[in-house]
C-alpha cells in the first residue's frame, strides 16, 4: 500500500462575513486557492472549494467520501462555525484531522483594522470552537499553526500526512514469528490481538520446523557463493570460511520464509534450537533480510518489530534494533551492542566493517558471524 496520500482540503469562510465586507469573499476564495496549488506540490489534493454555508460544507463532505480521501485538512479563511466543518466529518467518519491554524503571513500590519482581524484564524475563536466540540465528540484531530506565506507549509502538512499513512500501511503488514517470546520475558509479551486492533499487522506463527526445513534444503553452491560475497567486501576476524557459509545458509533460509509468507518483518528465538540445528546464529540472517526492507528482530519481540516497520516506512531508510551498552562523551557516540541487527549500510563505509564471531553461543559449535562497525554520524 504505498499510494500518494490523498488529502480532502476543506476551507471554509461565513456568509455573514460578506454582506459587512463586500469583497472579502473573493479575498478568502483565492487565498485558499492558492494554499490547494501549495500543498498539490507534495501530495494528491481534492479542494471542494470554498464552503460558507452548511449546504456547501455537505456537499464538500460527499466529493471527500467519493474520492476516498486518507486525510482531511481543514483551513479557516475567516470564523467557521463549528457545525460546518462537523457535517462534512459526517461523510468521512473515520479520516484523520488536521487543522491548520492560518494567518495571512508571519507579521502583524500596522494599522490592521477589524477586518483584518478576523481574517483566517486571527483569534482562535474558531478553531478553539471547533477542536473543542470535537474533543466532547471523541474525535482526533492534530493542530498546525502556520502562515499561509511559510514555504514550508507543504512541507509540514506532507510529515503530517506521511506519519497517517505510514501508520496506516501497517494494516495490511504480515509479521512472522519464528518460535515464541524468550522463556520468562514478560515485557516482551504482547497480545497479537491487541496489536491488531492498534496498529493492524497480521502476527504469523511460523513453526521452527519449517525454518529448519527450508534451511537443509538451501544448495551447497548457493550458500557458498553468498558466502565468498560477503568476505570479499567486508574484513574478517574469527570466523572461518565454513561459519561464514553456516550464517550465509541460514540468511538464505529466513529469506524464503519471508519471501512465503510476503512479511515485512520476522522475529524469531533463535536461542538453544536453531543454534543447535544450524551450527550458527541469525545475526548475519537478520541484517540481510533488513537490508532488503523486512525488519528482524529476535527473542520473539514482536512490538519492537512493528516500531522497526513504523520506523522503516516513516524514514524509508533501514532501522536499526539494537540495545545501548554504554555512552562516549567525548566523542557523542553511543556503544550499540547485544541482541539485535544493525546492517553495514549504517556504517562509514565497508572498510569499516569487521566479520566477527557471535557474542553468545547456545550449545553450536563453530564462532557463527555477526557485523561490527562504526556508524556513520547521524
Amino acid at each position: 500500500m504505498n499510494k500518494k496520500a490523498r488529502i480532502g482540503l476543506l476551507t471554509g469562510g461565513y456568509f455573514e462575513y460578506w454582506k459587512m465586507y463586500p469583497g472579502l469573499d473573493k479575498i478568502v476564495e483565492e487565498e485558499m486557492r492558492q494554499l490547494s496549488k501549495s500543498l498539490s506540490q507534495k501530495v494528491d489534493v481534492v479542494w471542494s472549494g470554498l464552503a460558507d454555508t452548511k449546504e456547501k460544507a455537505e456537499q464538500a463532505g460527499r466529493k471527500f467520501r467519493k474520492e476516498d480521501i486518507d486525510i482531511l485538512v481543514i483551513c479557516e479563511g475567516t470564523y467557521f462555525p463549528d457545525f460546518m466543518p462537523i457535517q462534512t466529518m459526517e461523510y468521512v467518519p473515520d479520516v484523520p484531522v488536521l487543522i491548520l491554524a492560518t494567518q495571512p503571513q508571519d507579521y502583524v500590519t500596522a494599522g490592521m483594522d477589524y477586518k483584518d482581524a478576523i481574517h483566517h484564524s486571527f483569534g482562535l475563536v474558531g478553531i478553539v470552537q471547533l477542536t473543542g466540540a470535537m474533543s466532547k465528540m471523541g474525535k482526533k484531530f492534530e493542530v498546525l499553526a502556520v502562515a499561509l506565506n511559510d514555504p514550508s507549509l507543504p512541507d509540514k502538512v506532507c510529515d503530517y500526512t506521511n506519519t497517517v499513512t505510514a501508520v496506516r500501511s501497517m494494516r495490511y503488514m504480515n509479521l512472522g514469528i519464528v518460535g515464541h517470546t524468550f522463556q520468562g520475558m514478560y515485557d516482551l509479551e504482547i497480545d497479537k490481538t491487541k496489536l491488531k486492533a492498534t496498529f493492524g499487522p497480521n502476527v504469523i506463527y511460523i513453526e521452527i520446523a519449517e525454518l529448519i526445513s527450508t534451511w537443509r534444503n538451501i544448495k551447497d553452491d548457493e550458500a557458498a557463493n553468498l558466502s565468498r560475497d560477503i568476505m570479499s567486501r567486508y574484513t574478517c576476524k574469527g570466523p572461518a570460511e565454513q561459519d561464514i557459509e553456516n550464517s550465509c545458509r541460514l540468511g538464505l533460509a529466513m529469506e524464503k520464509l519471508a519471501e512465503k509468507y510476503d512479511l515485512a518483518g520476522l522475529s524469531h528465538l533463535c536461542q538453544h534450537l536453531i543454534h543447535v540445528e544450524t551450527g550458527t546464529t541469525p545475526c548475519y540472517a537478520a541484517t540481510r533480510l533488513i537490508d532488503k526492507g523486512v525488519m528482524v528482530t529476535c527473542e520473539g519481540d514482536i512490538a519492537n518489530l512493528a516500531c522497526m516497520c513504523l520506523v522503516h516506512k516513516l524514514t524509508k531508510d533501514v532501522a536499526c534494533f539494537v540495545e545501548w551498552g554504554m555512552y562516549d562523551t567525548r566523542e557523542n557516540a553511543m556503544l550499540m551492542v547485544h541482541h539485535g541487527a544493525g546492517t553495514p549500510q549504517m556504517a562509514k563505509s565497508n572498510c569499516d566493517v569487521c566479520i566477527t564471531p557471535t557474542g553468545e553461543k547456545w550449545g553450536f559449535k563453530g564462532t557463527g558471524a555477526s557485523f561490527r562497525f562504526m556508524g556513520r554520524p547521524g
